[in-house]
């Protein structure tokens, strides 16, 4: 659900992943929430993290979810 309350998301993500680094669904929220808030090349990179922790481990549904996330946040971002 969308609150328009980024920081304290981005917050609260940060804090969770500094509690545990390996939180997958940390990871990807934080990246979810960064792009919403128009921080795609932030996005970006949290994608290409979580993309290379998990990527093998995660069901195709979800690896393609991830694929359109990264698209999504390269077009938005521009070169990286």
């Amino acid at each position: 659900k969308k609150t328009g309350r980024h920081p304290e998301a981005v917050t609260a993500w940060r804090s969770a992943l500094a509690i545990k680094p390996d939180f997958d669904l940390a990871l990807i929220n934080l990246g979810i929430t960064l792009l919403e808030d128009g921080q795609a090349a932030k996005a970006l990179d949290c994608f290409l993290e979580y993309r290379g922790k998990f990527y093998q481990k995660i069901p195709d549904g979800d690896r393609q979810r991830i694929d359109r996330l990264i698209a999504e946040a390269r077009a938005k971002a521009g070169p990286h």
